[in-house]
């Protein structure tokens, strides 16, 4: 139902995301865990961000079908 190239930026969140959170559970100095969560956070925050605009509006408030209604509703009758 959704773009292909939106599909794939979001997928791309969620890898980056993961990847974080593996580096977090291989390191074991606090510095650069702390860090990484940094980064881990600002990329959950764009997630979030791209799930709002592009994800969630779309699909509260999809477009009306051509027909009739529509048609009536753009001439303002």
């Amino acid at each position: 139902m959704l773009p292909e190239t939106t599909r794939k930026e979001h997928r791309g969140f969620w890898r980056q995301i993961r990847k974080w959170d593996r580096r977090i559970a291989r390191t074991s100095d606090e510095l650069k865990i702390f860090r990484m969560r940094a980064i881990r956070e600002r990329v959950s925050i764009k997630l979030s961000t791209h799930w709002d605009a592009y994800i969630k509006a779309p699909l509260l408030a999809p477009d009306k079908p051509a027909g009739l209604e529509t048609f009536l509703e753009e001439v303002g009758l």
